[in-house]
């Protein structure tokens, strides 16, 4: 994320709300979960009120301030996060069953990055699920982790709408097994 855009962050965009509500009753038995690009982290706050095994990422240098803030104000247990670019290294943060994102797909050259983020720390059995406002690069996200083993679908996103709300976006589900 370049330095240029980073006023946006802090803020709560309408992708994260609807990735949090396809959460609420996520089954997460048995899953260690990753967050990717968490923002002010409400999925991933909302995964440790239900004591999932969750653990955050993101790149702004605030990320782990505000996660730790609000885990704090909602009494929370502490979140494991690491502050990484997906082009970094981070062999520390390990592998998971479930990654989850919300509008992170922005810029030209996320596709390929994000996907292979997502391959280096994906378990063989493994689901993602991406909120995409259709921002223009899901499809070369979907090609992309294709290569990767993963089968797209798209989840019905009317269910997780408040009867007065519109999203142009859709929810993506990409699973290899």
């Amino acid at each position: 994320m370049p330095p240029a855009t980073w006023a946006l962050f802090g803020l709560l965009w309408e992708s994260a709300e609807i990735l949090a509500r396809v959460m609420e009753n996520f089954d997460i038995t048995d899953k260690r979960i990753l967050e990717v690009g968490c923002g002010v982290g409400l999925s991933t706050l909302l995964l440790n009120s239900r004591l999932a095994d969750i653990t955050a990422t993101d790149h702004h240098p605030e990320a782990k301030s505000y996660l730790q803030w609000n885990t704090l104000l909602n009494a929370g247990p502490p979140i494991p996060f690491f502050r990484t670019g997906w082009e970094d290294e981070c062999h520390a943060l390990g592998t998971f069953d479930l990654i989850i994102g919300s509008d992170i797909l922005y810029q030209p050259n996320h596709p390929a990055l994000l996907s292979g983020f997502i391959g280096e720390h994906a378990n063989q059995g493994c689901q993602v699920i991406i909120v995409d406002p259709s921002r223009g690069n899901s499809s070369k996200f979907t090609l992309a982790m294709r290569e990767k083993g993963f089968v797209e679908s798209v989840l019905d996103i009317d269910q997780y709408l408040d009867e007065k709300q519109t999203f142009k976006g859709q929810i993506r589900s990409y699973l290899r097994t």
